[in-house]
């Protein structure tokens, strides 16, 4: 090999600095994990999300099972301390798609507000 590689973009500065400090064989413990932690990642974003996951909230309406992406929520949202929405529902209701997010927890993305017909 001719050269130092240079690292992935994707990698943050410290994540290089730290693994350009390790010795061979320490790199090769570092790889073997890295294997195993992508794959228990995926596992766990694999894994099927229950709608008891979603559904512990009490600002949302209704909870539709998609075909392996998660669910599309309807939820009322409230914003920020000084807006009255806070006295009420809130504002709404919006659809949100639920996706697990790999490590036990979820991503939730706003797809817009719910139209009238639903």
């Amino acid at each position: 090999m001719e050269g130092k590689p240079a690292p992935p973009e994707v990698l943050a500065e410290y994540v290089v600095e730290a693994l350009d400090r390790q010795t061979p064989e320490k790199l090769e413990a570092v790889e073997e994990y890295a294997r195993e932690l992508r794959a228990y990642k995926r596992e766990v974003q694999e894994r099927d999300m229950g709608e008891d996951d979603v559904v512990d909230d009490p600002d949302v309406v209704d909870v539709d099972e998609t075909e392996g992406e998660g669910y599309i929520v309807k939820k009322w949202q409230k914003c920020g301390a000084d807006c009255e929405c806070n006295d009420g529902k809130g504002h709404g209701p919006y659809k949100w798609r639920v996706t697990p997010d790999g490590n036990g927890g979820q991503n939730w993305k706003c797809l817009g507000p719910v139209s009238d017909g639903g």
